[in-house]
């Protein structure tokens, strides 16, 4: 049941990340909870269904990955290698990700290595031509989104003879990067061993999709491909943007931005060789060593910050406490005190009345240009037990407000980020802490054990599925020798790791006044809790043996 071939889908699933723009605002961050908004970069971390045999993204704001996830989790990403749908993504937004996850040139956090290299000239050929490639590819984008809906690109495709539907092709993005791609660098042909599969192009390879036999996909993949030269259908010069676009073959770059195939790379998948090449035209495929990746250094923990450490401190007006209290805690928490206004004080906490009628020590710390905050600054600072930056100041100040450059305002919303991840990360603790104690014994005995007998009532030869809540009331509907309405089908597929079952009944009441027919289905992962259930009931048993029939069509 369901299909044996590994689709593109398949192989971003068997990496660890995802990475994407999101599709819509609908999407959630994990880690802020913040809505992440449509087109803006995201990345997901592949996590196990709860009840399916797959994995799904939990998506994060790009930021939040790098500043609050990334850290508190070192050593799970280690290479580009690991994250799937990058070869859908911008050539800067890649050189974002590889700045920090240690991809060419080991860059790990911060370094900026792979970031310098996307705006120097030390960028590598391939590089150079792979942003070239991106620009190009992007710009393409934009006009073709100006210009045709969705519904006509699909119908574009399927008159150029493109595929434009499935799991594969379909959908907007999918029909879109088809039809840039066939602009820009021509068609791709259908493969010749397989006759009849389509290509797609991932991580520096073209890969087919079709089937070698009913049985086997088909396993070609090469870098070497004779493009048609696009052409707009007859049907279409109606279309100004596509009858006055020249057609220009462009040679594509054959080499993966991405780094390896996931599927590829993953230690507990068989190894399969992969070679790269510098373009479609190139003679040859030199052979790549792939590069392992240096495991990211774990910084040492950062000592408690003082808030007033290095910083001296005047106490101008009336505050809440008196000026030798105050400068007792300045004191405590590594700060100066001055009585005087000299140059050498860094800040004046005062309020705003002292200000507004510029006393005399508010005249001569605005001759040294001096700082000045409301005291609200101060005791701020003592609560969260390290220095305030600029931007969080900035509502206190009430003179002399210092200049906020771009990089201390980028600083100051990271530790933002990284706070209220703290935050949420306490608050659901809590919650599941809560939770827990709800448990109690009673609830745990009421509960019983979670495996059942299965029981063959007399005069039937196969067993009511106990968690149908019907095995008492009804049983599998047995017509004849061959004609038994239960089925137990399995899917295996070693190389993306998945081994799942679907189990489906017809069930007939055992009362015959108002009889009764349901179909029951069950699913999950073979082996472990993972899984759902369906029940749905029926007046009449054809209509019971019709929704069976066409649920073992569909899975088969």
């Amino acid at each position: 049941f369901f299909s044996t071939l590994s689709t593109m889908d398949d192989v971003e699933e068997a990496a660890s990340f995802k990475a994407d723009y999101a599709a819509s605002n609908r999407s959630t961050c994990y880690t802020s909870k913040e809505l992440i908004k449509q087109g803006d970069l995201r990345i997901g971390v592949m996590v196990q269904h709860p009840k399916g045999d797959f994995k799904y993204p939990q998506w994060h704001k790009f930021k939040y990955f790098e500043d609050v996830w990334l850290p508190k989790n070192p050593g799970k990403l280690k290479s580009l290698s690991q994250i799937g749908g990058l070869d859908k993504l911008k050539f800067e937004d890649v050189q974002k990700i590889k700045a920090f996850c240690g991809g060419e040139g080991d860059a790990g956090p911060g370094d900026g290595g792979a970031a310098a290299k996307a705006k120097g000239s030390t960028m590598t050929a391939d590089e150079k031509a792979l942003a070239a490639e991106s620009k190009l590819v992007w710009d393409l984008k934009e006009k073709i989104k100006n210009e045709l809906e969705t519904k006509e690109i699909k119908e574009l495709l399927e008159d150029c003879g493109q595929p434009a539907s499935g799991k594969i092709f379909g959908g907007a993005d999918k029909t879109l990067n088809r039809l840039v791609d066939g602009m820009l660098f021509g068609w791709l042909p259908k493969c010749q061993m397989c006759k009849d599969g389509d290509f797609i192009f991932s991580r520096g390879k073209y890969k087919c999709t079709g089937n070698i036999s009913e049985y086997a996909q088909c396993e070609n993949e090469t870098t070497e491909l004779k493009r048609k030269p696009f052409k707009c259908p007859s049907s279409w010069t109606h279309s100004a943007f596509l009858k006055g676009f020249k057609f220009k073959a462009h040679k594509k770059v054959m080499v993966s931005i991405a780094g390896d195939d996931p599927m590829d790379t993953d230690e507990s998948q068989p190894q399969r060789q992969s070679t790269q090449a510098s373009s479609s035209s190139s003679q040859g495929e030199p052979k790549t060593k792939k590069s392992v990746p240096k495991p990211r250094a774990e910084s040492p923990p950062k000592p408690l910050e003082k808030p007033f450490e290095g910083c001296v401190v005047a106490f101008v007006g009336k505050l809440t406490k008196t000026t030798a209290e105050l400068e007792k805690l300045t004191v405590e928490h590594g700060g100066a005190s001055s009585k005087t206004i000299t140059a050498k004080v860094n800040m004046v906490v005062t309020n705003s009345l002292e200000v507004e009628t510029m006393s005399s020590k508010i005249k001569q710390a605005d001759k040294f240009k001096i700082p000045m905050v409301e005291e609200n600054w101060f005791w701020n600072s003592v609560t969260k037990g390290s220095k305030m930056n600029k931007v969080e100041c900035k509502p206190l100040y009430l003179k002399n407000a210092p200049e906020i450059t771009a990089a201390e305002k980028e600083e100051a919303e990271k530790e933002n980020r990284k706070r209220k991840a703290a935050e949420l990360e306490a608050l659901d603790a809590a919650k599941k802490a809560a939770d827990e104690a709800d448990l109690t014994e009673e609830r745990f005995q009421q509960e019983g054990p979670k495996r059942k007998k299965l029981k063959v009532k007399a005069g039937c030869r196969v067993a009511v599925e106990p968690e149908s809540g019907l095995e008492d009331v009804a049983h599998v509907l047995d017509v004849s020798e061959l004609e038994v309405y239960n089925v137990v089908l399995n899917y295996a597929d070693i190389i993306n790791n998945k081994n799942t079952y679907y189990m489906l009944q017809l069930l007939e009441s055992d009362s015959t006044v108002g009889r009764k027919y349901w179909v029951f289905r069950k699913w999950g992962r073979m082996g472990t809790d993972r899984g759902d259930t369906k029940l749905t009931e029926y007046s009449s048993v054809e209509a019971a043996k019709k929704e069976f029939q066409k649920t073992y069509r569909d899975k088969t």
